[in-house]
């Protein structure tokens, strides 16, 4: 094999909420900051490489992150050189789904058809500890703003978040929840027993661990509780998000391995590359408003949120743009003309010994990367001529500036040529023996023009 085949590559694009563009180690790329309030965030694969996106100080206490699908765009590179081909071409031939939450375990529910109707419950509720844990989670609810200030000034708190005692008493507080919002009809009698009773079904006592040491405040806070089982619910809910969030903050703060090195980051997902597209995905981060709705927090996200776009574009070192102009061709096109003589022959005589001169001319400009963008862009040429009479190839070397291209090079164009063997000076019977032929020659020319695209 000549030329070994290409390995396609694992690259990262790497983005920060900081403001500044920066390096670290264990990484191939600089970390990109994101621009404000959105834009589009650029970098070059080759083809098939895959671009890894990771948002290096991502907090999802803070902020939400979502991932568009992937679109592919030919380039304009691409497109040129397509235009530029099929032009040649006629030149010579003419032409999620929603989850419901599961039921705990510990439940066995059975209703019979025949007979009474009798409701049988067995729990594992007690009480007053888990009531007592209730309150916990009302504490640890109270103390989320402090949690998300923690995230933004010193991240490194919230690794030893939450703590043993906190989701003990958290699963305690849910299996309590839980047994008040099943028992609906609820009613207390201070005999250890809670009684059930529903329209048409049989009373059914069910025994409780700890109900004689119930003391009547607790039998306030079961009978509020039993009022308010949506909003208890909701916070139980909230704070299981948030202690998710926290334990997905720490992965992010612990890092990921990469080359066998932990590298802190959120990692989205990846763009595939080819050479022939600008493959996108958009990235939108709006405020996580959940857990602290403080002014000073809104201005901090305000800072931080928009919609990007980020793209992978074709790693080149040519950039192709097409492009027209006026071309001034040094190919000498001669005219012949048979002249009438006194003895009714003609004699063949040249009238005219002009250039080409101007015609007009498409053409594919291929510009070095390292020059693309500057003041002056030097770049290759090549293209073609349509016009009638005059058609032809050419290539050459050129410069844009001020959207202006100026160019020169050789051009192999049509001229006119004798025929048949004829010379200029020979005498014809008639006149329509004068045989003219295009033929190639080449030559210099020069052009002006310009380039579409950048």
């Amino acid at each position: 094999m000549l030329f070994a085949e290409r390995v396609p590559e694992q690259r990262y694009l790497d983005l920060t909420h900081r403001t500044t563009e920066q390096t670290i180690e264990g990484r191939y790329e600089s970390i990109k900051p994101f621009a404000a309030k959105g834009g589009t965030l650029k970098v070059r694969a080759g083809n098939n490489d895959r671009v890894y996106i990771d948002i290096v100080d991502a907090n999802p206490l803070v902020f939400n992150y979502s991932l568009g699908e992937q679109v592919n765009t030919p380039t304009a590179d691409y497109n040129a050189i397509k235009a530029f081909a099929s032009g040649l071409a006629t030149m010579f031939t003419g032409g999620a789904a929603a989850t419901t939450r599961a039921q705990p375990e510990n439940w066995d529910k059975a209703l019979s058809t025949s007979g009474k109707k009798t409701l049988t419950i067995n729990t594992t509720v007690k009480l007053p500890d888990d009531l007592d844990a209730l309150a916990w989670v009302a504490k640890m609810f109270e103390d989320i703003p402090k949690k998300v200030k923690d995230s933004i000034d010193s991240p490194t708190v919230l690794l030893a978040y939450p703590s043993p005692d906190d989701v003990k008493n958290l699963s305690q507080a849910e299996r309590l929840l839980t047994f008040v919002e099943e028992v609906a009809n609820l009613t207390l009698k201070n005999t250890g027993s809670v009684t059930l009773g529903s329209e048409g079904a049989q009373s059914v006592s069910i025994p409780i661990e700890g109900f004689n040491r119930i003391h009547d405040g607790d039998v306030g806070r079961i009978v509020t509780l039993a009022n308010r089982t949506k909003d208890v619910r909701t916070m139980v809910e909230l704070m299981r998000k948030f202690i998710a969030d926290v334990g997905a903050y720490n992965r992010i703060l612990f890092g990921q391995l990469r080359d066998g090195k932990a590298v802190p980051g959120l990692a989205m997902g990846y763009i595939a590359a080819d050479n022939q597209s600008d493959a996108k995905r958009a990235l939108k981060i709006t405020p996580n408003s959940s857990y602290d709705p403080s002014s000073a927090l809104k201005d901090y996200q305000s800072k931080h949120i928009g919609d990007y776009t980020l793209q992978v574009s074709p790693a080149q070192y040519i950039h192709f743009r097409p492009g027209v102009g006026a071309v001034y061709s040094f190919v000498s096109n001669p005219d012949f003309k048979a002249t009438a003589q006194s003895d009714g022959k003609f004699a063949i005589k040249r009238t005219k010994n002009d250039y080409n001169q101007v015609s007009g001319a498409v053409s594919l400009n291929l510009y070095p990367d390292k020059f693309v963008g500057q003041p002056a862009e030097p770049f290759f040429q090549v293209g073609y001529s349509s016009q009638s009479g005059a058609q032809g190839l050419l290539a050459g070397i050129g410069v844009t500036t001020l959207n202006a291209n100026l160019s020169a090079g050789f051009i192999y164009q049509q001229r006119r040529l004798l025929g048949d063997g004829l010379k200029e000076g020979d005498v014809l019977a008639k006149e329509e023996d004068l045989k003219i032929d295009k033929k190639f020659k080449g030559g210099f020319y020069m052009q002006i023009g310009v380039s579409f695209g950048k």
